[in-house]
């Protein structure tokens, strides 16, 4: 085989080499923006999700404290209504008790003028208003 053949095709070889070579550093060059494309991509995702989990954790302890504030001011209403009812109370047996009393006193008046009346004195009946006598000295309401 002559020298020119063989260089002829050695040059072809090297040609279609240098040109495959091209080609693949043309690949690899592509694959490298591919990839440096999807890095940032990724890092921009977790970026994204970084922040959307510290905007959610502010807002649930935003939550949380107003949570705490509601069961604070739900405390001090049913303590305030507690302290209310338990005057309220207060005030009823009060009123229950003085109106009792009263009626002791008016049934204690009552029976000491029937018996004042039935042993012959001239002990005067007070006057009776809504089932009840009227206070001594006064004038009866019409």
């Amino acid at each position: 085989v002559p020298q020119t053949q063989v260089d002829a095709e050695t040059e072809r070889r090297l040609a279609v080499a240098e040109t495959s070579l091209v080609s693949e550093r043309a690949k690899s060059d592509l694959l490298r923006v591919q990839l440096d494309s999807s890095r940032k991509t990724y890092d921009l995702k977790i970026d994204m999700s970084e922040h959307r989990i510290q905007f959610l954790e502010r807002q649930l302890n935003e939550m949380e404290q107003q949570m705490r504030s509601l069961y604070a001011a739900f405390g001090i209403m049913n303590d305030d209504q507690a302290e209310e009812r338990k005057r309220n109370e207060i005030t009823m047996r009060t009123l229950l008790e003085s109106d009792a009393a009263i009626a002791m006193e008016a049934d204690g008046k009552e029976a000491g003028a029937r018996v004042g009346c039935g042993s012959g004195s001239a002990a005067k009946k007070p006057p009776v208003v809504r089932g009840r006598p009227a206070k001594s000295g006064g004038v009866m309401p019409r």
